[in-house]
Parts: structure tokens; sequence; C-alpha cells
């Protein structure tokens, strides 16, 4: 393998790289976003529970 076959080859998998490195940030940014919603889901379901225990006469 010639060095401009060997550049062809470090330009393509520099690109592969990037493109990789792009998709991993959205994979990051949506694992992010699950565990806000989980963690609201969470804070609403306490809510809820303790509102039920209140109207059953149950002090939490």
């Amino acid at each position: 393998m010639n060095s401009e076959e060997m550049e062809e080859v470090k330009r393509h998998f520099g690109v592969v790289a990037e493109g990789l490195r792009h998709d991993l940030q959205h994979v990051a940014e949506g694992h992010q976003n699950i565990l806000t919603e989980v963690q609201q889901f969470r804070e609403e379901v306490k809510e809820e529970f303790i509102l039920l225990l209140y109207y059953k006469g149950v002090t939490y």
C-alpha cells in the first residue's frame, strides 16, 4: 500500500470516527432525557401516592 492509499484510509477512518462520535453524542443525550423523564415520573407517582395515603387517613 503506497502513501496515497494510506492517507485515503486515514481520511476514511477519520470520517467514520467522527460519525461514531456524533452518534454516541445522540445516544448520551437520549439517555439523559430518559433519566429526566423517569425522575419526573417518580416524583409524580410519589405525590399521587402521598395524596392517596392522605385521603385514606394515613399520614406519610
